[in-house]
C-alpha cells in the first residue's frame, strides 16, 4: 500500500533542478500539486506573486501519487494527465531575459552613437580647408594680407547674396509683417502695439519707447515721492506686489493721504514690454474731515502725476487719456462693473468702485477711509475693434 506523499522540508528534500522559465529560479516538480513547480524554499509563484507561478516549458510535473480506490483525481478543464498548462502567462517584468535584452540595446545605441560621432568630427577636420585655399564658394579664408578695395567688394555681394530669404521663407514672413507694418502705419504715435510681433493680432503692450522703469525713474526724482522694487516693503511695512512709487502727506490732527503709482508688464516679465499703469488713492479723514470729494480732487492730482511721466513728450495722449478718465470717474461711483473708456490712440482707461471704510483709530476716535484705483492700459486681443 502506497503512503500518500508529504511536503519534505527544504533541507530534507532531494532537488534536481530545472530552471524556471520565467524568473530562472531551479524548480522541481511540486509532488503536492500535479502540474506546479516548487523553488528550493518550496515556493511555488515567481517572487511570491501568486500571478506568476513556477514554469518549465515542455515539462509536466510528476504523476499524483497513489489514492485509496474510489479517489478521483480533479483536473483543470480541457486538460489531460501530464500535460502543461494550455494558457502560458507572459513573463514577469523584470525577467532576467528581458534585462539581458535592454543592456544589449543599450550597449548597441551608445555604440552607435560615438561611430557617429567620430565620423561627424572627422569629416570636418577633412573638409575644412587650411590657409589660402579655395572654399566651395570659390573664395579662400582671409589672410594677415591687405585686401583690396575691390576684394571687398565683391566678398560683400556674395555674403548678400548668400544671406538673400529663398521664396518660401518670403513667403512665409509677408503675412506677418505686412499686418504689423500696417497696424503700425495706420496706428497714431504712441498708440498700443502687438505685444509679440509675431502675433500681430494678440494683445497689445505699450510702445517699446515707453516702459515702466523709466516711469518710475522720473516719478522718483518728484518732492515726496519714495520707490520700490517689486517685493520691498514700503513705508507701512507692506510688500508691494509690483514696482511702485509711493507718497504719503499726513497731518496727525485730521488726515493722512497716500497715493500709489505702479506698473505691469506683459506676463509679468520683468523686461517684458509695458501693459498697465494703476493709480491708486487712499485718504484717511479724522471725524470725516475728508469728503468724498476731496479725495476724488486727490485721485484726479495724482492721475495728472501719472500722465506727466508716462507721456512727457506728448501732449496730446495726456489730453485724451485725461477726458477718459473724467468720463469713467463720473459714472466709476454709480456703477459695480463700469465699462472701460477708450481714448482715440487705442488706450483703455478703467477704474474699480470707491471704498468706503469708516472705523477709528488706537484712541477710539472715529476715522474714515476712502480708496480709489484707476487703471490705464493696452487693450487685450478680445478687446480690439472688429475691422472686417
Amino acid at each position: 500500500m502506497w503512503r500518500l506523499s508529504r511536503r519534505r522540508s527544504p533541507m530534507s528534500m532531494p532537488f534536481q533542478s530545472t530552471p524556471c522559465t520565467r524568473c530562472g529560479q531551479p524548480v522541481q516538480p511540486d509532488p503536492q500539486a500535479h502540474g506546479m513547480w516548487v523553488d528550493r524554499w518550496n515556493g511555488r509563484y515567481c517572487g511570491g506573486d501568486q500571478r506568476f507561478p513556477h514554469q518549465v516549458p515542455n515539462a509536466a510535473g510528476p504523476l499524483p501519487p497513489h489514492q485509496p480506490p474510489g479517489t478521483t483525481i480533479p483536473l483543470p478543464p480541457h486538460q489531460a494527465p501530464n500535460a502543461a498548462a494550455p494558457f502560458p502567462t507572459p513573463p514577469v517584468p523584470h525577467a532576467a531575459p528581458a534585462k539581458r535584452t535592454t543592456a544589449v540595446w543599450v550597449v548597441a545605441g551608445s555604440a552607435l552613437a560615438v561611430i557617429v560621432l567620430i565620423a561627424v568630427v572627422a569629416g570636418v577636420f577633412l573638409l575644412r580647408p587650411g590657409p589660402g585655399k579655395p572654399t566651395a564658394a570659390g573664395t579662400s579664408e582671409r589672410t594677415s594680407h591687405p585686401t583690396l578695395p575691390e576684394q571687398t567688394a565683391s566678398w560683400a555681394e556674395t555674403e548678400q547674396t548668400t544671406a538673400e530669404p529663398t521664396r518660401s521663407e518670403q513667403t512665409t514672413a509677408e503675412p506677418t509683417q505686412s499686418g504689423q507694418a500696417a497696424a503700425e502705419q495706420t496706428a497714431p504715435p504712441g498708440a498700443p502695439v502687438p505685444c509679440d510681433p509675431q502675433r500681430p493680432s494678440g494683445h497689445r503692450c505699450f510702445p517699446s519707447t515707453i516702459t515702466g522703469a523709466e516711469l518710475l525713474e522720473r516719478i522718483r526724482k518728484e518732492e515726496n515721492w519714495t520707490c520700490y522694487r517689486k517685493g520691498e516693503k514700503n513705508r507701512a511695512g507692506r510688500k508691494v506686489s509690483h514696482p511702485e512709487c509711493e507718497s504719503v502727506t499726513t497731518d496727525k490732527r485730521t488726515y493722512m493721504k497716500t497715493a500709489a503709482i505702479w506698473y505691469e508688464n506683459r506676463e509679468e516679465q520683468e523686461d517684458g514690454p509695458l501693459q498697465k499703469v494703476g493709480i491708486s488713492v487712499s485718504t484717511t479723514g479724522v471725524d470725516d474731515g475728508l469728503t468724498a470729494q476731496e479725495t476724488t480732487a486727490f485721485a484726479s492730482r495724482t492721475f495728472d502725476t501719472a500722465l506727466t511721466h508716462l507721456w512727457p513728450d506728448n501732449e496730446q495722449l495726456r489730453t485724451e487719456t485725461k477726458e477718459a478718465f473724467e468720463k469713467v470717474n463720473a459714472v466709476c461711483a454709480e456703477i459695480i462693473n463700469a465699462e472701460p473708456v477708450r481714448t482715440p490712440s487705442g488706450y483703455l482707461v478703467s477704474c474699480f468702485p470707491p471704498i468706503t471704510t469708516p472705523t477709528v483709530d488706537r484712541e477710539g476716535t472715529p476715522i474714515t477711509v476712502r480708496t480709489y484705483t484707476f487703471e490705464i492700459r493696452a487693450p487685450y486681443s478680445f478687446e480690439m475693434p472688429y475691422t472686417g
